[in-house]
């Protein structure tokens, strides 16, 4: 600005600086947080699989910490699918014709993981079968023969494809 447009504003009382601080994303407050759970949900039900975790928690109560127990269903993504390739497939779902304003990467992991808790991507090194899982769990507490037979026969078939 000039000097004497400053002056002017000075004489006129308009000395107050620019709204700024504690807006919202213009485009992320925007997207259509409804429309993109929903599709996160449906997508995660057709390639994700559906098992239960059961989940320790903590509460303080009178001053003593109880723990308890609960048992949710989450649903677990194969370890292939990253937040980019999700992002990919929403991308690909919304450019076949529909008119929704869709989020940034970084947007869209920070919306799915606050309204979907129970859906998650597996870790790389746990993309084992549920099945396996649960028999090495049982075989923490002490391994017996039956156990490791019962293992070798559910492994079996994955051992002749390699």
């Amino acid at each position: 600005m000039t000097i004497q447009r400053y002056k002017k504003r000075i004489r006129d009382g308009n000395m107050a600086i620019k709204d700024h601080g504690n807006k919202l994303n213009k485009n992320a407050s925007q997207v259509d947080v409804v429309w993109l759970v929903k599709w996160f949900t449906e997508f995660a039900e057709e390639v994700g699989d559906v098992v239960p975790v059961r989940v320790r928690m903590q509460k303080k109560i009178d001053g003593t910490t109880q723990k308890f127990y609960s048992s949710d269903k989450y649903t677990l993504l194969p370890a292939h699918f990253t937040w980019d390739c999700i992002w990919d497939e929403m991308h690909k779902f919304v450019e076949s014709g529909l008119r929704v304003r869709e989020p940034a990467r970084s947007t869209m992991r920070k919306l799915l993981t606050l309204h979907c808790p129970t859906i998650r991507i597996r870790s790389p090194r746990s993309n084992v079968c549920d099945i396996c899982a649960i028999y090495h769990a049982g075989m923490r507490g002490g391994v017996t023969a039956d156990k490791t037979e019962e293992l070798g026969r559910h492994t079996e078939s994955a051992r002749l494809m390699r």
